[in-house]
C-alpha cells in the first residue's frame, strides 16, 4: 500500500513538474516568435533597472522558489538521517520517521515563507520599448 502511494505521488510530482515546465518553454517559444522584442533585450532592460536592494533579493527568491525549497528539503532531511544515525537509542523505522517529519515541517514553514514573501513582493514591471513605439505609431494614425 505505502509502496503504492510512493509511486504514484512519485509519478504525479513528476508529471506536473514536466508539464509546467514544458508550459513554460511552450509559452516562451510562441511569445518569441511572434514579437518584435527578443527576450535578451528585455532582460538587458531589467538588469540596467535592478539595483542591489532589499527587493531585489526578495524577487531573486521568489524566481528561485522551488530550488530553494527542495534543497532545503533534501539538505534538512540529509542531516537529519545523519543526525539519527549517530543515534543508537531509537530503532531503524523512527529514524526514517523522524527525518521524514523534521524535513516536511521545514518544507511547510518554507511554503509559509514563499506565500508571504509572494504577498510582499510588488511585480515587476516590464516596459517592452518597441511595444511602447508601435502604439505611440498607431495613436499618430489615428
Amino acid at each position: 500500500m505505502l509502496q503504492a502511494f510512493v509511486v504514484s505521488s512519485a509519478s504525479m510530482a513528476g508529471f506536473f513538474f514536466g508539464t509546467d515546465r514544458a508550459a513554460v518553454r511552450a509559452d516562451r517559444e510562441f511569445a518569441q516568435r511572434f514579437s518584435v522584442t527578443k527576450e535578451e533585450e528585455l532582460s538587458l532592460i531589467r538588469e540596467s533597472k535592478e539595483a542591489r536592494s532589499w527587493e531585489s533579493f526578495q524577487r531573486t527568491l521568489y524566481r528561485n522558489r522551488f530550488e530553494i525549497l527542495a534543497a532545503s528539503y533534501f539538505g534538512i532531511l540529509g542531516t537529519t538521517m545523519a543526525y539519527n544515525f549517530a543515534r543508537k537509542d531509537i530503532f531503524m523505522s523512527q529514524k526514517f520517521i523522524n527525518a521524514r517529519m523534521t524535513a516536511q515541517v521545514a518544507a511547510i514553514a518554507g511554503v509559509g515563507a514563499i506565500a508571504v514573501l509572494a504577498s510582499t513582493t510588488r511585480p515587476e514591471p516590464i516596459i517592452d520599448p518597441y511595444y511602447e513605439r508601435i502604439l505611440k505609431e498607431g495613436e499618430r494614425k489615428a
